[in-house]
């Protein structure tokens, strides 16, 4: 894989979980961890995780 290919890709993936997982994870339950889940990671008291190229919560799958 192309060293840039990567170090976008992880930074994009370090964006996602920290504006999308672990903000709300910290309002709903005081805490920024998250967890491994199959195929990706996810919030620890909540229903959203990244899974492949996905945002997945309970009813929802977003491209991202």
């Amino acid at each position: 894989m192309d060293e840039h290919v990567l170090t976008t890709t992880r930074r994009s993936l370090h964006a996602v979980a920290e504006q999308l997982l672990a903000g709300p994870q910290h309002r709903a339950e005081g805490t920024i961890r998250l967890r491994i889940t199959p195929g990706g990671f996810g919030q620890v008291g909540g229903p959203w995780q990244v899974v492949g190229t996905d945002l997945v919560g309970e009813d929802v799958r977003v491209p991202l």
